[in-house]
């Protein structure tokens, strides 16, 4: 005769079942862990080589002197890189977009001065006072006009110096052959 089976009785077997058979995936996930210890213990870690990442350039568009300017392209402003440094190293890519080219572009004139003077042994103070000067002498009302105007000095000082060269010799007009 089989003994009676309530449903208590019934439902205390499942559960028992269910305690034993986590019971065992435990012990197998031991054993597992166990078995692979001693190879990951003694293996060595790897390691990435970690790169900071890159300073984010962003062209500060809005810049209202030309002191921040010349300042945002040599030392770099408000946590940012030099533009002069992402220029070198990056050449044009740090540039998120069309407006960021256009205004370098024309903020271009300026800065090849700003390196001019440098190159020439000025400190980078010095050679900001000089260009702040020009700006002043300019009377330029905004950072692109006066790129604008450093342009046209620049063509003129270029012209004169050519201009006090004199026409090169050649087969031009009232030449005789």
């Amino acid at each position: 005769m089989t003994p009676f089976c309530s449903p208590l009785v019934d439902f205390q077997r499942y559960h028992q079942m269910i305690i034993n058979a986590i019971a065992r995936l435990e012990r197998t996930v031991m054993q597992m862990i166990d078995n692979r210890l001693p190879a990951v213990a003694l293996a060595q870690p790897v390691v990435a080589p970690v790169t900071p990442p890159s300073p984010q350039v962003t062209l500060q568009l809005k810049t209202l002197d030309i002191s921040d300017t010349l300042l945002e392209y040599h030392s770099g402003i408000n946590g940012g890189a030099a533009l002069r440094e992402q220029e070198e190293t990056m050449g044009t890519s740090w540039r998120s977009g069309k407006a960021e080219s256009r205004f370098f572009r024309r903020r271009g004139t300026i800065y090849n001065h700003l390196d001019e003077l440098i190159g020439e042994g000025m400190t980078f103070e010095a050679a900001r006072e000089r260009i702040m000067s020009l700006y002043t002498e300019s009377r330029c009302t905004s950072v692109h006009q006066f790129g604008g105007w450093m342009d046209s000095r620049q063509q003129q000082e270029e012209g004169a110096r050519t201009r006090a060269r004199g026409r090169p010799r050649g087969r031009g007009r009232g030449s005789q052959r």
